[in-house]
């Protein structure tokens, strides 16, 4: 069918924006020539940690909320959140309309929360991470935790997108508590032939916030010590490389009596010491 156009007349404009609308619902597209993409600024407002500080082989719980501020729904969003250097997953929990995929327990990996579908806007999200403080962390050091939030909608404002969060961690050194020992004092005593004597103990134990460590001592419970001052260390050594002593001196004194042996008496002859008498003649 042929149809006179008149460049620049209302018929013609008529026309033109006749078959732009089929060709737009054609294509699936809104019934609109002009349409505005929506878009929503996702907000991460909350990520903390808990306890600040924490103990090395403990738990750290983290509070992340996430919020969409509009001003459209946004469409599938999510919340990320790797598990932070020096930790493991422990567990997670997160709003019921929301799934989660997570690393394996005692693992590492990030987890990534989704929902599938529109969050409306001014509707806070919270979930909570748990995981486990490395027992290798020396006392003093950090973990960094951070969070991210996005929707496959465009987002205006990405700055406000991630947070970070760090937690201080305490890991003291072992402790051996009362069990390291107080001086020895032993005696060579009667009838010994060297100049030493043996000691006994009950060894001191230790123990470590993680429970993980080596004990090593340069003496042993039955050892012979000379007379005189000797110092036994027992050295306690955690997984992050912290070291505690129990040191303790075993005394000997020498109270064995000297003996004399003055070897055997020579036999007297006795026709030797007898005097000779001559006859006079």
């Amino acid at each position: 069918m042929y149809l006179p156009l008149t460049p620049g007349s209302r018929a013609t404009c008529r026309i033109l924006f006749g078959w732009l609308m089929i060709l737009c619902a054609t294509l699936g597209f809104k019934a609109h020539v002009l349409h505005a993409a929506s878009t929503a600024d996702m907000l991460l407002g909350l990520n903390s940690g808990s306890p600040d500080p924490v103990a090395a082989g403990a738990h750290i719980t983290y509070t992340i909320v996430a919020t969409n501020i509009g001003p459209s729904q946004a469409t599938n969003p999510r919340v990320t959140n790797a598990i932070p250097a020096g930790a493991t997953f422990v567990s997670e929990s997160h709003p019921s309309a929301w799934t989660a995929s997570t690393p394996a327990m005692g693992a590492t990996g990030t987890i990534i929360w989704s929902l599938s579908g529109n969050l409306s806007k001014n509707s806070p999200q919270q979930f909570t991470l748990v995981v486990s403080v490395d027992c290798s962390l020396p006392d003093g050091s950090t973990i960094t935790n951070t969070a991210s939030t996005g929707s496959s909608n465009g987002d205006p404002t990405s700055a406000n997108n991630s947070m970070t969060t760090t937690t201080t961690v305490n890991h003291p050194p072992p402790s051996f508590g009362a069990t390291c020992l107080s001086d020895i004092a032993v005696h060579t005593g009667a009838g010994s032939t060297t100049c030493s004597s043996t000691a006994s103990w009950t060894p001191p134990t230790a123990t470590d916030t993680c429970g993980s460590m080596t004990l090593t001592a340069d003496h042993n419970p039955g050892d012979a010590f000379p007379v005189g001052q000797t110092t036994v260390t027992y050295t306690a050594t955690d997984a992050a490389g912290a070291q505690t002593i129990c040191s303790f001196k075993v005394t000997v004194t020498d109270t064995t009596a000297p003996s004399i042996n003055c070897g055997a008496v020579p036999a007297q002859n006795a026709d030797a010491d007898a005097t000779s008498v001559a006859a006079d003649p």
